[in-house]
Order: structure tokens, then C-alpha cells, then sequence
């Protein structure tokens, strides 16, 4: 079964004296969150001068206070005149170019998803989310009895790297505790480098589960009452995740296109 590893080395910024430009230098009062470099929970909120070519006038950066790591700076401040970045695409156009109503079925987006879309046996299923791109759905996840299911088309990665990535996603602590934008940034950051390294962890093993009555070996990691597993079922990659359902008896249908 292929290993799995994680990012480790990153390189930071070193902002411990101020930089070029520099325009503000303050303490984040509110942020907690462990530096992954020296493990410090004090914060700076820095911002430089952005070049003149930029879109945007200033340049920020979250930075320990203690040993000055910074993992790099971000656009701030606001948008220079007459080139301020075009509006997103509303939404609303994006399911429309792919035939979709403003709230889709299931049974809309299967009918639209040009790959099959896969689904517990057991329960209704109900339509979680869909990603598109380039006016063309790309991912269907739907969920039935506590169980969620991915289907999308075979990627580069293999199948372990996808179980991983879901049980991180499952892992990472998303609690809304009120802070400043600047610490919330810092606990999401820690959050997602601590479930990355919980879900690196658990040694992957086969589990064989019924996909339309036919026996599939998925690649499977649990992590206590978490777990995801993912296989490659023709062209097409099937994920499932669930934090509290347990994986035995579990079974996937495909879904009629409509």
C-alpha cells in the first residue's frame, strides 16, 4: 500500500526587526495559538507597503513574537484605483451554465454530473455539496444516516493520500470561539497542521465494502470514532467519511442519473 507523507519543512519569514516599508507593527491580544516553530502564543500583526505594481496597497503578515516566524505575507489594505479585482461570478450563473436550479436535488445534479454519483445503500441520500469548474461539475458529496459520500473522477493522487486528506478534514477543530480575524486566522492555521499530523498517523488498512452488490477494496484510516476510506471503482474515485457511523454494514449504491 503506498505511504503517506506530510509537508514538514516550511520555510518561514524572519520578521523580527522591521522590514522595508514596514507601516504597522502591533500585538494580536487576542490570539493563542502555539507558534509551530518555537511554540510561543504571542502574535504580531505587520504590515508593509505593497509595490507600486500591485493591485492592493499593503502587504500583512502574521508573525511570532517571540522568534519572529512568519509563513509569509498576504495582500491587505485597499485596492488601488482602477484596479481593484472583478467581482466573483455569482453562483447563481455557475448553476445555471450547468442546467442546475438555484437549489439543486440529488436527483438534478445527478442528471447533470457527467460521472456516476455514488451513495449509502441504506437511507435517502441527501445532496451535501457539489464543486464545479469550467461549467462542468467536478465532485457530488451526499450523505445518508450519518455516512458521507464523495464521487468524483480518478485523480493523480492514490487512494490512501484521498482517505487521509478526508479524515484530516474531519479531525481539524472548526469551533467559532469570537476573536479578531487575526487570531481566528492563527487558530484555523494550528488547527489544520494538528489534524494533518493526527490523520498522518494511523497505519492505512483494506476494508472490503459492497459497491452495488460488488465487493471493492478500499483504502481505509481511522482516527478514534473518525474514519475515511477511498477506492477507484472504474474511472471513477469514491470516498466515504463519517465521525460516528461505524463502517461495518456499510454499502454503496449508484445513484440513477434521472
Amino acid at each position: 500500500m503506498p505511504g503517506y507523507r506530510i509537508q514538514v519543512s516550511v520555510v518561514y519569514e524572519e520578521l523580527a526587526t522591521p522590514v522595508d516599508g514596514e507601516l504597522r507593527r502591533e500585538p494580536i491580544a487576542d490570539a493563542d495559538a502555539p507558534c509551530p516553530r518555537c511554540g510561543g502564543r504571542a502574535w504580531l500583526l505587520i504590515e508593509r507597503r505593497a509595490e507600486p505594481e500591485r493591485p492592493f496597497t499593503r502587504w500583512r503578515a502574521l508573525a511570532c513574537a517571540g522568534c519572529g516566524a512568519a509563513e509569509g505575507w498576504g495582500s491587505a489594505g485597499r485596492a488601488r484605483p482602477g484596479r481593484a479585482a472583478p467581482p466573483p461570478r455569482n453562483p447563481r450563473d455557475e448553476l445555471r451554465a450547468l442546467g442546475l436550479p438555484e437549489h439543486p436535488t440529488v436527483e438534478d445534479v445527478c442528471r447533470a454530473a457527467p460521472f456516476p454519483v455514488f451513495a449509502p445503500a441504506a437511507g435517502t441520500a441527501k445532496l451535501l455539496g457539489t464543486a464545479y469548474g469550467a461549467g462542468v461539475i467536478t465532485e457530488v458529496t451526499v450523505a445518508a444516516r450519518g455516512v458521507e459520500v464523495s464521487s468524483r473522477p480518478v485523480e493523480r493522487s492514490d487512494p490512501e493520500w484521498r482517505a487521509r486528506d478526508r479524515l484530516e478534514d474531519l479531525l481539524e477543530d472548526k469551533q467559532t470561539a469570537p476573536r479578531s480575524d487575526a487570531a481566528w486566522e492563527l487558530h484555523a492555521a494550528d488547527a489544520s497542521r494538528r489534524a494533518r499530523a493526527r490523520a498522518a498517523r494511523p497505519p492505512a488498512r483494506e476494508a472490503m465494502i459492497d459497491v452495488d452488490g460488488v465487493p471493492v477494496a478500499f483504502v481505509l484510516v481511522e482516527d478514534g470514532g473518525s474514519w475515511a476510506a477511498a477506492a477507484d471503482v472504474a474511472e471513477h474515485r469514491i470516498t466515504i467519511s463519517a465521525r460516528r457511523a461505524r463502517i461495518a454494514g456499510v454499502a454503496l449504491r449508484t445513484l440513477p442519473a434521472g
